[in-house]
């Protein structure tokens, strides 16, 4: 298969103006990223549209893929449903990032930056669910040019970062044909359902997203694991960094009986925590890119350490304004970068001592037990989610017409974040006069998560993976990335603790593990703080600072097959720090 650490050793990637010339070719006057002077908030924050679901789709998806296409849930009484059918088209088009930037080509996902936004349902109550929830089936086309110039690859894999779905579905990173040689020697980590691959350009794929309550399948329905904020992004082995900087990113929102979108409480009366909804509930993904003098996109494929934009974009603009009412919003925040870790305040003006509070309600994991209340500040590492309310009718907003979402926190390389120092301002917030009516609410309790108790811990299996650097590139536990060989070896539906170790020295790792979210024990061997604290959050990215240690338990429920844990420093991703376990039938 070809491999990203083929390609850079044999010299064959293209070089042209998308891509900077290779370190050992360049003077450290060529290494200064090029820094466009351009007006910050010029541009109105864009918002995706959402993906409207089709009628059909030809050919008829194959069921017989799937684990679980027609699955009856016996403790519910739910028959099976029918799935939403989606088409997403994968295309080269062309995007304005600022008001005077030219366009500039990327690859979207039906050639949008961000991509479409879906909004689905996750419900329990068999009432309910036939008519607001049924499973998802996505086809996904790939339409990138065969034959392309510039960075990134167009072979294409989809990850629906945050769910929980059977491998065939979860982007599986290579390609379908080098893992079908991995069949003669683990039968048993493929049987019977193949794990999903890469396709090329002409070719399609389609994933299946149950939307189903993890445990569903020995009848133990986790309600309080739903997801609420996920992404959907390209996967594919040792080339991720570059097709997601290059725009292969969207939003995937889960709402259900609990959380809607309907902030009245008129739709599931008694049971609606009425937040912030509609207009009001506003998914952002902060990015940092470089461009060159024309406005083309700028990428290093040599940049093994994790690759820095000087541009903030936030949905796909250059430091765009939002004009907001003196009400609250609900704000989905989404670290998209490869590599750059933020820390944001809410500020009265750039670098002001002036900064507001607000409540955080949820992490990636979804809403946690309570609000985490007046707080100014929070930090937001590659592939991590925070959302928080801002009520700006509060008293604090009296007399201010503008506000920032403000980047403190410093990084000039891959390595990690240096420190607080002088802010950046991501997006302006315009303060309009009107106060209109607002219904919506933060209540005191949220989604309820009960902490793991020992007994449920005790005799679980446990397993430590070391993530460290190697011979210029990463590895977990000494081994680079092999799809073929999982490190771990789970029977399903089982419990284990994971403890996850940086050895890297001052290297930072945020480490992203597919199919559950996890709960967070300790810390360095102390109480996590509440952000990720078990029993008030849920996680499925963990921030491995230089030497951190992080103890995290999680169930491997209903599905089987191989899945894959990586550090989401998308370049440390694409140069090996990726492993494979299988979860296995009884």
């Amino acid at each position: 298969m070809l491999t990203r650490r083929a390609v850079l050793k044999c010299g064959l990637v293209a070089v042209g103006a998308a891509l900077l010339p290779s370190k050992a070719t360049r003077s450290s006057a060529d290494v200064r990223l090029p820094n466009l002077q351009l007006t910050p908030f010029a541009d109105p924050l864009p918002f995706p549209p959402d993906h409207t679901p089709v009628g059909s789709l030809d050919p008829s998806p194959n069921p017989a893929v799937h684990q679980y296409f027609d699955f009856a849930d016996q403790v519910l009484d739910l028959p099976p449903l029918a799935p939403l059918l989606y088409e997403v088209y994968q295309k080269e088009a062309l995007h304005k990032f600022h008001r005077d930037l030219p366009n500039t080509l990327i690859w979207g996902y039906n050639g949008l930056l961000p991509g479409p936004t879906f909004r689905v349902y996750q419900l329990t109550q068999a009432t309910y669910r036939e008519v607001h929830a049924r499973p998802v089936l996505v086809r996904f086309y790939n339409n990138l040019p065969k034959d392309h110039t510039g960075f990134g690859v167009p072979v294409t894999t989809i990850h629906f970062h945050g769910g929980h779905q059977e491998p065939y579905s979860d982007g599986f990173p290579g390609a379908l044909a080098d893992i079908a040689s991995c069949k003669g020697q683990l039968e048993r980590f493929f049987a019977p359902f193949p794990p999903g691959g890469a396709f090329e350009p002409g070719a399609f794929f389609d994933y299946y997203l149950p939307l189903r309550d993890p445990g569903f399948s020995f009848g133990r329905h986790e309600a309080d694991d739903r997801a609420a904020t996920m992404w959907y992004h390209d996967h594919f082995l040792d080339f991720t960094g570059p097709n997601v900087y290059k725009g292969l990113a969207g939003f995937f929102l889960v709402f259900d009986e609990l959380d809607t979108s309907d902030e009245t409480g008129t739709r599931f009366p008694g049971t609606n925590l009425r937040l912030p909804s509609g207009a009001f509930d506003v998914p952002l993904v902060i990015q940092d890119k470089t461009f060159d003098a024309q406005g083309r996109l700028l990428f290093d494929t040599f940049e093994h350490d994790g690759f820095l934009g000087n541009q903030f974009v936030v949905n796909g603009k250059i430091q765009p304004y939002f004009e907001v009412q003196r009400r609250k919003y609900r704000f989905r925040l989404l670290n998209g970068s490869n590599a750059r870790v933020y820390q944001l305040f809410l500020s009265q003006a750039p670098n002001s001592t002036t900064v507001f509070h607000f409540d955080q309600i949820a992490t990636e994991g979804g809403l946690l037990s309570k609000p985490i209340r007046g707080i100014d500040n929070f930090r937001l590492h590659p592939a991590e989610r925070v959302e928080v309310v801002i009520d700006f009718a509060d008293p604090q907003f009296k007399g201010v017409t503008e506000a920032f979402f403000e980047n403190r926190l410093q990084q000039d390389n891959g390595r990690g974040p240096d420190g607080l120092g002088a802010g950046t301002p991501l997006l302006q917030f315009r303060l309009q006069d009107e106060r209109p009516i607002d219904p919506s609410r933060v209540p005191d309790t949220l989604r309820r998560h009960d902490a793991l108790t020992q007994a449920e811990l005790a005799g679980v299996t446990r397993r430590t993976f070391a993530f460290e650097r190697s011979n210029g590139a990463w590895a977990i536990n000494g081994q680079f990335v092999d799809l073929c060989s999982p490190l771990a070896q789970i029977p399903v539906n089982a419990t284990e603790r994971w403890r996850l170790v940086n050895k890297s020295g001052g290297w930072v790792h945020p480490v992203h593990i597919h199919l559950e979210f996890l709960h967070v024990l300790s810390r360095n061997g102390e109480v996590p703080p509440l952000n990720e604290r078990d029993g008030m959050a849920l996680k499925e990215t963990i921030y491995l600072g230089p030497n951190d240690e992080v103890e995290v338990a999680f169930h491997f429920r209903d599905f089987t097959g191989p899945y894959v844990f990586h550090c989401h420093n998308l370049e440390h991703e694409d140069m090996a720090m990726m492993a494979t376990f299988n979860v296995h039938a009884m």
